[in-house]
């Protein structure tokens, strides 16, 4: 795991970050740790605006903006945006150093009743382990050629896996697997227990029922699945529903293009870019972007340009550009970028300066609170040993529409 600075100079002392948004926090006892993280990872306004205009929409375009001294990150980045897929897995990390300096303390971790966090370094540690993994094919653009997939992750467990691959709905879960991934936030017991539960309550259908049949096959690991298409009865019903629905217009590929290249325009006038070496990730690079410099092209690009895509999110985009302009003079904006092979691997944003400006009294070092997106190029794939429930589904639909006359 690679290291994330906590100095002002991005060559000086390294500390590790996390790489989590924290397992399930909302669901633990309140404490002044867990408040501190979630201060932290959800700070303003202006920091999902920045990233949804910087990342979302430029990033990928941003290789027209290196030369070819750094041919690596030129190539990668470029390779990433002409993919055909999206697989990116993202994280919140955060430097327990600076949860120390906000007033949190080991007992805070403690009163969390945890069973393997006992420390802020755990606390960190398994927030490290908590990501959420994206995946879809860009061609997408209906139910017959959209394939997808979002699941949560801790550690090596997917807490929990949904899919939607050739009109097939796939559900299954790793739960089994929690109490083995180190720091241990439940124990065996605990799973258990819960799988006693749903099970107990389960059986109020039945023990025949298909619900039954349904949960315990999740619950025991096996993936279960949901054919959705044309000749099943949900199917013909989605189908219909889809035909019915009244059409939106089509947002304009050229204007979205567009848009592209106004950011790949900003990015050139107002970035550099600096070779860090190498690591076990690949090549890495550090970018700092002016953000006053960055937001006033992309205003001046965007007044009266078609957004294509982003069209219906003006307001925000204008609203955040306006913000950034009155309070990011001199003020910078650090990425960094991973490249491997001719292949992007990861792009760390540091949110640290956003914080800071969007709560003077945050005083964060560079580098404190981070955004990590790890870079794969897998399209969503089917599980091999999925259960099909998709005879137990119609005949329930059409049980009912019997029922409904």
């Amino acid at each position: 795991m690679d290291s994330f600075n906590n100095s002002e100079n991005p060559t000086g002392p390294a500390n590790p970050f996390a790489d989590g948004d924290g397992f399930a926090a909302d669901g633990f006892a309140p404490s002044d740790v867990v408040a501190k993280a979630s201060r932290f990872s959800t700070r303003g306004k202006i920091i999902a605006a920045v990233v949804a205009v910087s990342v979302a929409v430029g990033a990928g375009a941003a290789y027209a903006m290196f030369n070819s001294s750094n041919v690596n990150l030129y190539v990668a980045l470029g390779s990433w945006f002409k993919s055909d897929v999206i697989d990116t897995t993202v994280s919140i990390q955060i430097n327990p150093d600076a949860l120390r300096r906000s007033g949190a303390s080991d007992s805070d971790v403690t009163s969390l009743n945890l069973p393997g966090v006992t420390t802020i370094e755990e606390f960190t540690t398994g927030l490290s382990q908590t990501r959420l993994h994206l995946q879809a094919n860009k061609a997408g653009g209906n139910l017959n050629n959209s394939n997808l997939a979002v699941s949560l992750q801790y550690g090596s467990a997917n807490v929990a896996d949904l899919r939607l691959v050739d009109r097939v709905f796939y559900l299954s879960t790793d739960v089994n697997k929690l109490p083995e991934v180190t720091p241990q936030v439940v124990t065996r017991k605990q799973v258990d227990d819960a799988k006693t539960a749903v099970e107990t309550y389960g059986t109020l259908l039945g023990t025949d029922s298909f619900a039954v049949k349904l949960i315990n096959t999740i619950i025991a690991g096996t993936p279960a699945s949901i054919s959705l298409k044309s000749d099943t009865a949900l199917g013909k019903v989605l189908d219909q529903a889809l035909a019915q629905a009244t059409a939106q217009p089509v947002p304009s590929m050229p204007a979205t293009t567009a848009v592209q290249q106004y950011v790949v325009d900003a990015l050139k006038n107002s970035s550099t870019i600096t070779s860090e070496g190498s690591d076990s990730i690949g090549n890495k690079f550090l970018l700092s972007v002016d953000l006053h410099k960055f937001a006033q092209a992309i205003q001046q690009g965007i007044t009266t340009a078609d957004l294509g895509v982003l069209e219906t999110y003006r307001p925000q985009i204008e609203e955040a550009l306006a913000q950034l302009l009155t309070e990011t003079s001199g003020e910078s904006l650090q990425m960094r970028a991973w490249a491997d092979s001719g292949d992007l691997k990861r792009i760390d944003l540091d949110l640290s300066q956003l914080i800071n400006l969007s709560d003077k009294t945050a005083q964060l070092n560079n580098w404190d609170v981070a955004m990590r997106l790890d870079i794969g190029n897998s399209a969503p794939a089917a599980p091999s040993n999925a259960v099909d429930f998709t005879p137990d589904f119609d005949s329930l639909y059409k049980g009912l529409s019997a029922l409904g006359g």
